[in-house]
C-alpha cells in the first residue's frame, strides 16, 4: 500500500519536473515569435551540444548517488563520507568535460559559429555539480526541490518577459535559461549542512564508486544519444529551421512524458532501498503500482497529444511553426512508451545493478537512433527525427521485455493495459469532437480535458481500475480520520 508520504513526494516531483519543463515551454511561446525557427535552432543546438558534454561531467554519478546513499541514508557518517567521495569524483569529471569542451570548440567550425552560446550553456555543467539533487532525491526530500526549482521557473520567466525583447537579445535569453536550470544549486551548499557532517575525513575510498559510476555513465550516454542526437544531426545533416521545428514539437512530448514518468520516479530510492534489504516484495509491489499509474495516465495522454498537436504547436510557438504539426503527432507515441522505458530502466535494473544488460538496452536504441536519424533527417527533415526518437524508444522497450521477462511477468505489469485502453475510447471520441467544434485553439483543448477526463475516470472506477480504487480508499480513510 502506498503511503501519504509517497504521494506527497509524487506531487513535488510532478511540480519539480513540470517547472523545469512547463516554464521554459511557455517562454518558448513567447521567444520563438522574436528569434523565430532560425534563432531557435541555433540555440537548441547548443544546448543540445552541451548537454553531451555536461554528461560526461555528470557520469552516472546522479543515478548512482540516489542508488548508494539510499541504501545507507540510516548512516549519517557513511552517508557523508560517500557524498564527498562522490563529489570530488564529479569535480574530476567536470574539469576534463571542460578541457574536452574547448577543444571541440577550437577544432571545430560549425561549434566556432555557435562558439558564445556554447560556453554560455557551458556554465550549467559547473552548476549542476554543487547542486547534488542527487543527495536530495535519494533522502526523499522532494519538497526542498520542489519549492527551490518553482521560485528558480517563476524568476527567470519575470526576466525573460523584462529583458528578451529583441533577436539581439538572444545572449540574454540564455543566460536566464542557465539561471533558470541550474542556478538554484547555489542555495544548495547551504542546505547540504541539514544532512551532511562538514568534518574532515581521514579516509576516502573513491576508487570502489569508479567502477558502477562508469558503468551508469554509459547507459545514461546511450539514453542522452538518442535524446539528443536528434537535434545535433538535425543542426548538420539539414537547416536550423528544421531544427527549430523539431524543438517546437519535441517540447509537447517532453512535458507529457517528464510529467508522467516524474510521478513514479520517487519509487526509485524506495525500490534502491528494498534491494538492499532484500525485500523482493515490496520491489514488486512499487513496480506494479508505478505501472499501472503510468498506464493509466500515459495512454489517454499520448492520445490526446496526437489529436490537439497542431492545437499545441499554435498556441505554444505561433503560426510559423505549424509544419511542425506532425512531428507533434509522431512524437506523440513517445509519450506513452518513455515513461514505461524509464520505469523498467531506471527504476529496477539500475536499483537491481544489473548495469551490463541496461548497457545494451540502451546501447540497441541509440544505434538504432543515429542509423534512422542518418537515413531519414536528409530527406524528410524534423519528421525523419521524430520517426528515429520513437523507433529508438520501441527498441528500447523490445530489449527490456527479453531482459526482464524472466524476473518480471509483463502479463502482470501490463494486466490494466486492456482496461485503459477499453476506458479511453470515450475520450478518444470526446476529444476529436472538441478539435472539430470548438475553434479557440486554448479552449479546445481545455473542453477535451475537461469533458472526457470525469468520463475516463468513472469508466475506470466501474473496471476497478487498482489505481483509481487505492485513490479512493485513502480518500475515504482520510475523512474517516477527520470524522473520528
Amino acid at each position: 500500500m502506498i503511503d501519504g508520504k509517497t504521494i506527497r513526494n509524487s506531487l513535488y516531483n510532478i511540480i519539480t519536473k513540470l517547472g523545469s519543463i512547463l516554464f521554459p515551454v511557455v517562454t518558448f511561446s513567447y521567444v520563438s515569435r522574436i528569434f523565430l525557427a532560425e534563432g531557435m535552432g541555433r540555440i537548441n543546438f547548443a544546448r543540445s551540444l552541451v548537454s553531451f558534454f555536461a554528461l560526461f561531467a555528470n557520469l552516472g554519478i546522479s543515478q548512482y548517488g540516489v542508488r548508494e546513499c539510499s541504501k545507507i541514508k540510516d548512516n549519517h557518517e557513511e552517508l557523508s563520507r560517500s557524498f564527498f567521495e562522490i563529489i570530488v569524483i564529479n569535480l574530476l569529471s567536470a574539469v576534463i568535460a571542460y578541457i574536452l569542451l574547448f577543444i571541440f570548440i577550437s577544432s571545430n567550425s560549425k561549434a566556432q559559429f555557435y562558439q558564445y552560446e556554447i560556453i554560455l550553456f557551458s556554465l550549467t555543467i559547473f552548476l549542476g555539480i554543487i547542486g547534488a539533487d542527487w543527495l536530495y532525491t535519494a533522502l526523499e526530500d522532494y519538497r526542498y526541490i520542489a519549492l527551490r526549482s518553482l521560485v528558480l521557473q517563476i524568476t527567470a520567466l519575470v526576466m525573460v518577459l523584462l529583458f528578451v525583447h529583441t533577436k539581439e537579445d538572444i545572449y540574454k535569453y540564455i543566460i536566464i535559461q542557465v539561471i533558470a536550470s541550474a542556478g538554484g544549486n547555489i542555495f544548495g551548499l547551504l542546505h547540504l549542512k541539514k544532512y551532511i557532517s562538514l568534518k574532515r575525513f581521514t579516509h576516502f575510498g573513491i576508487v570502489r564508486h569508479v567502477r558502477s559510476i562508469l558503468k551508469l555513465f554509459l547507459v545514461i550516454f546511450f539514453i542522452r544519444i538518442f535524446a539528443d542526437m536528434d537535434t545535433v544531426m538535425l543542426g548538420y545533416l539539414s537547416t536550423e529551421k528544421e531544427v527549430g521545428l523539431y524543438s517546437a514539437s519535441n517540447k509537447i512530448s517532453s512535458v507529457l512524458s517528464g510529467m508522467i514518468a516524474s510521478a513514479t520516479a520517487v519509487f526509485l530510492p524506495k525500490i534502491a532501498y528494498s534491494f538492499n534489504k532484500g525485500d523482493n516484495e515490496k520491489v514488486k509491489s512499487f513496480l506494479m503500482t508505478s505501472m499501472q499509474g503510468i498506464l493509466m495516465i500515459s495512454i489517454p495522454i499520448s492520445i490526446g497529444s496526437c489529436i490537439f498537436a497542431e492545437r499545441f504547436i499554435l498556441i505554444l510557438s505561433g503560426i510559423g511553426f505549424q509544419e511542425a504539426a506532425l512531428s507533434s503527432q509522431i512524437l506523440s507515441i513517445r509519450t506513452f512508451l518513455s515513461p514505461v522505458n524509464a520505469m523498467l530502466l531506471v527504476n529496477y535494473l539500475i536499483p537491481k545493478e544489473e548495469e551490463k544488460e541496461a548497457i545494451i538496452i540502451t546501447a540497441a536504441a541509440a544505434i538504432g537512433n543515429i542509423f534512422l536519424n542518418y537515413l531519414l533527417i536528409p530527406s524528410t527533415g524534423a519528421v525523419g527525427a521524430s520517426v528515429a526518437t520513437v523507433a529508438a524508444e520501441a527498441i528500447e522497450l523490445v530489449f527490456l521485455y527479453f531482459f526482464v521477462r524472466k524476473q518480471i511477468s509483463f502479463r502482470d505489469l501490463f494486466s490494466t493495459f486492456p482496461q485503459c485502453c477499453i476506458c479511453v475510447i470515450p475520450v478518444i471520441l470526446i476529444a476529436y469532437a472538441a478539435s472539430r467544434i470548438v475553434n479557440n485553439n486554448f479552449l479546445s483543448i481545455i473542453s477535451g480535458v475537461v469533458l472526457s477526463v470525469p468520463v475516463y475516470l468513472f469508466l475506470l472506477w466501474r473496471m476497478h481500475n487498482p489505481v483509481v480504487d487505492m485513490a479512493i480508499k485513502m480518500i475515504r480513510d482520510r475523512k474517516n480520520k477527520v470524522v473520528q
